[in-house]
């Protein structure tokens, strides 16, 4: 994540890469060597530097919330990779103290800048299918993370299905009020699954209600053997919208035989490139209005705000909850920070 962000500042018009924060020397000296940026192993001097107006959190999970303080307290405006830390409490003070510093946050959740996803929106939003009554998300890996990353990562519910949390309520505008989740361990070996007690689960199904009583289902898979895969659609009144998959490019091969497209993207990145782009497009744009410049360009409540992502996280600790116990969550959660 933090090569895909710091190319993408590398080729933006007006910017400047100032540093790069990177602990392993080996690490950084490819990262000087591609990047053409100087590198600093303490994070803490990029934040504390007066020269950097703004910061981008791509470090591990475990990190994010204090570095978002820190960067806060410096008068950095902050985009941050999701989740916004990895726990709920220390969540909403990171949260509490961009709020009360009065910088900028924006989190990671960069489906929300794909223009399929954000056309979907839009229509919801305006009344195309009238009253929304069913949403459904799947989302599949092309194949599961390294063990040494997914032991680090919080599991299903927090690294993976977090991001269509978010998009559920991006699509559907709407909170979520009771949520219940099934996960089981399929996709490992299941001698080693059963072996470890507390082997992440690796499959689940998450049933949503929203505000309005609108039903929601979401679909997570560690493996998809076709390739990454990611769909939505949503179903009202009077009809239906929805977002497949999209081929890494166009072309159709049709014979006697039958058709063939081509193959889905096999990584994340591959499938939002755009959207990461755009990401960083409304970020700049925000920070640039914020110092005086123009209002930002396109329909407001794109990004993810912090706000947003403690309730991506709310609602991922609540899925799991619901795994575990095996019944439906209330949500909210308590928030006593807030």
């Amino acid at each position: 994540m933090g090569a895909i962000h710091a190319s993408n500042l590398r080729r933006h018009p007006g910017l400047v890469l100032a540093a790069v924060s990177v602990s392993d020397p080996d690490r950084a000296a490819r990262v000087a060597a591609e990047l053409g940026a100087p590198v600093r192993p303490r994070w803490e001097d990029v934040v504390t530097d007066p020269s950097i107006d703004a910061v981008v959190v791509a470090s591990p999970t475990e990190d994010h919330a204090a570095q978002v303080v820190a960067a806060s307290l410096a008068g950095k405006d902050i985009l941050c990779e999701k989740p916004v830390a990895s726990d709920l409490e220390s969540a909403l003070r990171a949260v509490r103290a961009a709020r009360e510093a009065g910088v900028l946050l924006h989190v990671g959740f960069q489906r929300r800048h794909d223009a399929a996803f954000a056309g979907l929106r839009d229509e919801v939003l305006a009344g195309r299918i009238g009253e929304p009554w069913l949403v459904r998300i799947c989302s599949r890996d092309l194949e599961p993370p390294p063990a040494h990353f997914e032991g680090a990562c919080g599991g299903l519910f927090v690294d993976m299905a977090i991001h269509d949390f978010d998009m559920a309520r991006f699509v559907l505008g709407q909170e979520v009020v009771e949520i219940s989740s099934y996960a089981r361990v399929l996709v490992a070996d299941r001698g080693e699954a059963d072996a470890d007690a507390d082997a992440d689960a690796d499959v689940a199904i998450t049933t949503l209600v929203f505000e309005s009583g609108a039903l929601g289902v979401i679909e997570n898979c560690r493996q998809s053997s076709p390739g990454y895969d990611q769909r939505v659609e949503i179903h009202g009144r009077a009809g239906t919208l929805s977002v497949d998959n999209q081929p890494r490019h166009g072309l159709v091969h049709a014979d006697s035989a039958g058709s063939h497209r081509q193959a889905w993207p096999h990584f994340f990145a591959d499938r939002y490139t755009t959207a990461y782009a755009a990401e960083l497009d409304a970020f700049v744009a925000e920070v640039r209005h914020r110092r005086g410049g123009p209002a930002p360009a396109g329909p407001p409540g794109v990004a993810a705000t912090g706000d947003d992502a403690v309730r991506a996280l709310e609602l991922s600790f609540a899925a799991d909850r619901s795994a575990r116990q095996r019944q439906p969550v209330v949500l909210p959660l308590d928030r006593s920070l807030e």
